[in-house]
């Protein structure tokens, strides 16, 4: 039986896929509901993409992998699927089509999720979507048109993610490593170690700092009262019991100017989209920004002005942008379940803020920034859209004659 642990090219074929329903979480109106997506996506995407697909990714997207593991992975997974279904009704997205079918890399596969999120936000706010517009005078493309029937200006987006840096990746590898080493102190001498990093040290002092670690869990575990082990790096304790908040890694903070980071990446789109009259520029900021900096000890009116004083100083030029939507992606809340408690809307003079319940246990937060005067019309689509994404999966479910999300998941 196929599970999430299984190497990268363990996936032979659709059957394979259909057999991993009968893993995981999923009821019976679950295993149904992927069943039927997955009919179509090897009828929309032939028998053989899988192979392609997975040597493109070197593997298989989590979106196709873990639907049968992980509540969060489910809806995502339904998503896919369903809105492939919808975009390939629409001649535009052939060209996205085809690039799909030949298998795409990681970076193109979230360009693909992006680009068929806006367009599922152009329909759930009246507009029919487009995809691929040619830019007017270039033989560059934009990645979205919002379209309607009467003869309003079209709302054209540009999408892109930023992925973490080398640092980023190093910090965090660092951070790994740190705690699969406190954990093997903890279980070779029923302790608890609660950590609480202040920045990190070398190879050398690290391995130092655990030795000490590993020397005062001996104690600890003989009867001996609680110890506390410091260095230029933070502290860590070593006690018998769990404290009372559940709390026993707190990581240091990430340093850098990662708004000014994020607003050089949309930069480049500045450049890439001239040519357009007018066009909103959608990134996923997937560095990190979000999750392992300050962002959330700030208040929401404090986020939206960073962001918009970032993005006017890294390109007051760009007459053409009429705004940039900055979003978390869909970010993993264990126990985000209630929406009156998780969900936050913020409008500032210098934009808006949201924070949405997607799913339980899915989050996002999205930032919504004007650059120009008169675009506040185009930035209710975007505040509307967001505002309401919970009910899109349930509302394509619907029209396609499945269950509904909570009848798929067995808790």
């Amino acid at each position: 039986m196929t599970h999430p642990g299984r190497e990268a090219d363990s996936i032979s074929g659709w059957a394979e896929l259909r057999a991993i329903t009968q893993a995981g979480g999923l009821t019976l109106h679950g295993r149904r509901a992927v069943h039927a997506v997955l009919a179509d996506l090897e009828a929309l995407l032939g028998p053989s993409w899988l192979r392609r697909q997975q040597a493109a990714y070197g593997g298989l997207p989590p979106e196709l992998r873990l639907f049968a593991f992980h509540a969060g992975a489910l809806p995502q997974f339904l998503s896919l699927g369903l809105r492939l279904a919808a975009a390939t009704a629409e001649p535009s997205f052939a060209r996205v089509r085809a690039e799909l079918k030949r298998g795409l890399d990681q970076q193109a596969w979230r360009h693909l999720l992006l680009q068929l999120e806006v367009g599922r936000l152009a329909t759930a706010t009246g507009w029919r979507a487009g995809f691929e517009p040619p830019t007017p005078d270039s033989d560059r493309r934009a990645d979205v048109v919002f379209n309607t029937a009467d003869g309003r200006m079209p709302l054209v987006v540009e999408t892109t993610s930023l992925f973490r840096s080398d640092p980023d990746r190093d910090h965090h590898a660092y951070e790994d490593h740190l705690v699969d080493a406190l954990l093997a102190i903890e279980q070779r001498h029923g302790v608890v170690t609660i950590t609480h990093l202040t920045g990190h040290l070398d190879a050398a002092a690290t391995g130092a700092w655990l030795r000490e670690v590993d020397a005062a869990a001996v104690l600890v575990s003989r009867g001996g009262t609680g110890q506390t082990l410091r260095t230029p790096a933070g502290t860590i304790q070593v006690v018998s019991e769990p404290p009372t908040d559940g709390t026993t890694f707190l990581g240091a903070p990430m340093h850098g100017d990662r708004w000014y980071r994020l607003a050089r990446s949309v930069g480049g789109k500045i450049r890439q989209t001239s040519g357009w009259p007018s066009i909103w520029i959608r990134v996923d900021a997937l560095d990190g920004l979000f999750q392992f900096t300050d962002w959330q000890q700030r208040p929401w009116p404090d986020r939206i002005q960073l962001l918009s004083v970032a993005f006017r100083a890294a390109f007051p030029d760009a007459s053409h942008v009429a705004g940039v939507v900055v979003s978390s992606g869909l970010a993993v809340a264990p126990g985000a379940t209630d929406p009156t408690i998780e969900d936050v809307t913020v409008v500032a003079s210098e934009g808006t803020g949201l924070r949405r319940t997607v799913c339980p246990h899915l989050v996002r937060e999205t930032v919504i920034i004007p650059l120009q005067a008169d675009v506040d019309e185009q930035l209710q689509v975007w505040a509307a859209g967001y505002a309401g994404e919970r009910s899109w999966l349930e509302s394509d479910l619907q029209t396609a004659g499945l269950a509904p999300l909570a009848q798929l998941w067995q808790d």
